[in-house]
């Protein structure tokens, strides 16, 4: 995947938790966590027990070349259906016991289980369990499949006003707008594709929620 440097700029607004989220994240404490042990140096997809990818990539932490990295996921998916929830993880990274950090202006590409992030809102922490707000993250950003010759694609990650532009690009260069209609996908293999491109750039470790918007 091309890396490209991101730059998301935008007002943060928080939300207290609400007491119908507590009682769902009081069963975080039920659930064990998923220890992943990295020692890698390529760029790999990890994904979690019920269906959390994201993508981690050593050069995107203040890391040095030959340290174990361990990966601590938590996956919450099961929410009551009057409340506008649909999934909340808990992603953190460490070396030796001690966190580490995305280096200034990474992120952290996460695709959540039959998830299409459109009219839904994203959510980070900013404290511990139990005693945080939800600070919304503003996503500009989104993965696109571009035609690179001889009829390839390559999903790259671009700026969501950009998507016209580089739909009119593969116009010209192989004769379609999109991956879809070149390969005339049917109308459910649209939907796959399209949940497929549907991601998640988050620069703040922690817990991170999926809210749908009312």
């Amino acid at each position: 995947m091309k890396k490209i440097r991101l730059f998301i700029l935008g007002i943060a607004v928080i939300t207290k938790i609400t007491a119908q989220e507590f009682t769902n994240l009081s069963e975080f404490k039920k659930i064990e966590s998923q220890i992943i042990k990295v020692d890698t140096l390529e760029f790999i997809k990890v994904s979690g027990e019920k269906g959390t990818q994201f993508y981690f990539d050593r050069e995107d932490f203040n890391v040095s070349k030959y340290d174990k990295v361990t990966i601590e996921l938590k996956e919450l998916y099961e929410f009551n259906e009057n409340i506008s929830i649909s999934g909340i993880i808990y992603l953190n990274f460490k070396v030796n016991g001690e966190n580490i950090f995305l280096k200034q202006n990474k992120y952290i590409l996460i695709k959540f289980p039959n998830e299409n992030l459109t009219n839904k809102e994203l959510y980070t922490s900013n404290g511990e369990f139990e005693k945080f707000n939800w600070i919304k993250e503003k996503q500009i950003d989104t993965l696109f499949s571009i035609h690179r010759g001889g009829g390839i694609f390559v999903q790259t990650i671009i700026k969501k006003d950009s998507v016209q532009y580089y739909k009119n690009e593969n116009l010209k260069s192989v004769g379609f707008e999109t991956y879809a209609d070149f390969a005339n996908l049917s109308k459910n293999d649209r939907k796959i594709d399209k949940e497929k491109s549907s991601v998640a750039l988050i620069k703040n470790l922690g817990w991170i929620k999926v809210e749908k918007i009312n």
